[in-house]
C-alpha cells in the first residue's frame, strides 16, 4: 500500500522506460575476441573493445565501422579497424559474394598491416525502440589466419563511415565490384605478416 501511495502505478511505467536507454549506453557498444595464431604468444589472444561502433546503410548494403584502441582501454588512439560491407540481413560467406566482405587494420605494431575476411558470419538486426542502432554479431575468418568473434552495437553515422572510407578509399575499392564503384580511388593498405 505504501509503494502505491509513493508513485502511481503509471509514473513507474514511465520511469522504467526513461532508465532502459540510460543503461544501454553503460557499456561498451563493441567487443571483439581476437585471436592472431601468427602473433607473438601476449597478443595471440585479444579482448578489444570500444564505443566506437557505426554503420551506414547504402540500398542492400550495410557498411559497419568498429574502431578500437589497445587491448584494456575504451578509448584513445583509434588502433584496430574493422570494416565490412554486409549484404542484406544475414551474410554467411566463404568466399564474400561480389561487393561485399571486409578487412581488419593494425594501425601500430609488428603486425601493423591490412587482413582481408575470407569467410564467416555477419548478422545485422534491428534494435527494439532504437531506429538508429543496429546490433552486428560477427565470427569471421582472415587471410593471415586470425579469426575475430564478438558483438557491436552501432550507431548510424554516415559521416563516421564515410570519412573512413575516403581514408582507406584503396581498400575500400577492392571490395567493390567495378560496376559501383572505380578500380581503384588510391593505394591499397600494405597487408599484414603472414596475410596471403
Amino acid at each position: 500500500m505504501l509503494r502505491n501511495m509513493w508513485m502511481p502505478r503509471r509514473a513507474r511505467v514511465r520511469l522504467s522506460l526513461a532508465v532502459i536507454p540510460l543503461l544501454s549506453g553503460c557499456s561498451s557498444h563493441a567487443k571483439l575476441d581476437v585471436c592472431q595464431p601468427l602473433a607473438p604468444p601476449r597478443q595471440q589472444q585479444m579482448r578489444l573493445e570500444s564505443d566506437w561502433a557505426y554503420h551506414a546503410a547504402d540500398g542492400s548494403r550495410t557498411s559497419v565501422l568498429i574502431a578500437l584502441p589497445l587491448p584494456g582501454a575504451k578509448d584513445g588512439p583509434r588502433d584496430f579497424l574493422l570494416y565490412l560491407r554486409a549484404c542484406g540481413a544475414v551474410t554467411g560467406y566463404s568466399p564474400p559474394p561480389d561487393g561485399c566482405g571486409g578487412f581488419f587494420v593494425q594501425v601500430v605494431g609488428a603486425l601493423a598491416g591490412k587482413s582481408c575476411v575470407v569467410g564467416g558470419d555477419v548478422r545485422l538486426k534491428n534494435v527494439l525502440l532504437q531506429p538508429r542502432r543496429v546490433r552486428v554479431e560477427l565470427k569471421l575468418q582472415l587471410d593471415d589466419g586470425t579469426t575475430i568473434e564478438g558483438t557491436a552495437l552501432t550507431l548510424e553515422d554516415g559521416a563516421e563511415v564515410h570519412a573512413f572510407e575516403r581514408r582507406y578509399a584503396g581498400d575500400v575499392a577492392l571490395l567493390a565490384t567495378s560496376a559501383t564503384q572505380p578500380a581503384t580511388a588510391g593505394a591499397p593498405t600494405a597487408s599484414r605478416p603472414g596475410a596471403r
